[in-house]
C-alpha cells in the first residue's frame, strides 16, 4: 500500500498551481541607459497617455494601452527637465526645465514659449478649470502662465521653490521650497507665507481633490497636512528624504514617494509603508495616479519607473477545477488501485499455504542446498 499511497499524492500536486510570492511594484522598463534620471510626470485626463521627463535632455511619453515608452528626440531641449503637467482640457502638456525652458507638447511634438527667465523651472500645475498654469522655480521664482503669456509674480524670497499645486475649489495655490518655505498664493495674485517650523526643504506639496487638504513632504523625513489655516507634521526627524506626492484620484488616500525607492500611503492620519527596495533600489523624484485611480508611476534615479500596484496577473487555472481533469485522476487513481488488488490476488494464490505448503517449501530449500 505505500507504493500506491506515493503514486496518489505524486498525481495530486502535479494538478495544482503553485503561488508565487506577490511583489507590490511592478519595475517597467523605460528602455533609457541607467546614466538618466527622471524628475517628474503627469497623466492626460483620459488616461491614455503620461509624459516623463528628467535629464539628459529626456521626455517619453507612456502609453497605457501598449506598455510602451517612446522618447522624443529634439535639439532644443534643455539638458534638464524637472516638470510637466497636462492641461485639464488635454490640448497640450507643458513641460519644464533649465535655463528657464518652457514647451508646449501636444503628445508628439513640441513648441517652445520665451519665459525670458535664465531660473531652472522645477514644477508646473494647471488650474482644474484650464484658464492658467503657475510654475516656480529657483531663486524664488514664480510664473503666471495663461495663453503664452508669462506673468512673473513676487514671492518676497530668494530661496530655491520646488513644487506647486492649485487648489481646485478657492483659486489659491500652494507652493514649498528650500527654508521650509511654504507659500499660498492668493486669489488676488499676492504671496502669504505659511509658517513651518524648522529650516528644511520642502520638496513636494499636493492639494487633495476635495480640495480641503494638502500633502507637504520634504527631507528630515517631513510628512504635514496643511489644512488651508495651519500644517500638522505627521511624520519628522527621520533619515527618508520625501522627494514627491499625491492623492489617488477619488480617494481620501495621499502617496509618497522617496529615498531609497520608498512609496508611503497616507490615510486617516497614518502612514503605511507600502514599497521599499530591493526591486527599486533608487531614489524617486516623483509619483502621479492615472486619472482613472487604478494605478500610478513613480519615476526616479537610474531611468527607473515603477507600477504601484503591479499589473493584474491572470488568476491561475486550477486543474481541479476542471471536471474533465479530475475524471481523469479519479480513473487513474482507480486503475492504480484495481492494479494493486489483482497482483495482490494472484501473489496470494501461487504462494504456498498450510503446514502441507511449508513442509515442501523447507524440503525445496534443503534440495537447492
Amino acid at each position: 500500500m505505500p507504493a500506491l499511497m506515493a503514486v496518489i499524492l505524486l498525481l495530486i500536486p502535479a494538478a495544482m498551481p503553485i503561488a508565487a510570492a506577490d511583489a507590490q511594484v511592478d519595475i517597467l522598463d523605460s528602455g533609457q541607459p541607467s546614466r538618466v534620471t527622471f524628475y517628474g510626470m503627469c497623466w492626460k485626463r483620459d488616461g491614455s497617455q503620461a509624459v516623463i521627463v528628467g535629464d539628459d535632455s529626456t521626455i517619453l511619453t507612456y502609453s497605457h494601452s501598449s506598455g510602451k515608452f517612446t522618447r522624443l528626440n529634439d535639439a532644443r531641449l534643455p539638458a534638464f527637465l524637472f516638470g510637466a503637467a497636462w492641461r485639464p482640457d488635454s490640448l497640450y502638456a507643458l513641460v519644464v526645465g533649465a535655463d528657464g525652458a518652457v514647451f508646449n507638447f501636444n503628445g508628439q511634438t513640441l513648441t517652445p514659449y520665451c519665459a525670458s527667465r535664465t531660473n531652472y523651472l522645477r514644477s508646473v500645475d494647471w488650474k482644474s478649470d484650464s484658464s492658467e498654469a503657475l510654475i516656480v522655480g529657483t531663486g524664488g521664482t514664480i510664473l503666471r502662465f495663461q495663453d503664452g503669456i508669462f506673468q512673473p509674480v513676487n514671492s518676497y524670497t530668494a530661496v530655491d521653490l520646488f513644487s506647486c499645486s492649485w487648489n481646485p475649489n478657492t483659486g489659491t495655490a500652494l507652493i514649498s521650497g528650500a527654508n521650509s518655505t511654504l507659500l499660498r498664493l492668493e486669489t488676488n495674485g499676492t504671496v502669504t507665507r505659511i509658517p513651518f517650523e524648522g529650516d528644511w526643504s520642502l520638496y513636494a506639496v499636493s492639494w487633495n481633490p476635495s480640495g480641503d487638504s494638502a500633502l507637504v513632504v520634504g527631507a528630515n523625513g517631513i510628512v504635514a497636512i496643511y489644512d488651508g489655516v495651519k500644517t500638522t507634521v505627521i511624520n519628522n526627524g527621520t533619515l527618508n528624504n520625501f522627494l514627491g506626492c499625491c492623492w489617488r484620484p477619488g480617494t481620501d488616500e495621499g502617496y509618497i514617494c522617496g529615498d531609497v525607492g520608498v512609496i508611503l500611503k497616507y490615510a486617516g492620519g497614518k502612514l503605511t509603508w507600502v514599497v521599499s527596495g530591493p526591486g527599486i533600489q533608487s531614489q524617486l523624484y516623483g509619483i502621479r495616479f492615472r486619472p482613472q485611480g487604478d494605478y500610478a508611476l513613480s519615476v526616479g534615479y537610474l531611468a527607473k519607473v515603477a507600477r504601484y500596484p503591479k499589473v493584474p496577473r491572470p488568476a491561475g487555472v486550477c486543474l481541479l477545477d476542471n471536471i474533465f481533469v479530475i475524471a481523469g485522476i479519479a480513473s487513474i487513481i482507480a486503475a492504480v488501485i484495481m492494479a494493486y488488488i489483482v497482483k495482490t490476488r494472484l501473489d496470494r494464490r501461487q504462494a504456498p499455504s498450510g503446514p502441507e505448503g511449508s513442509r515442501r517449501s523447507r524440503q525445496k530449500k534443503q534440495r537447492s542446498k
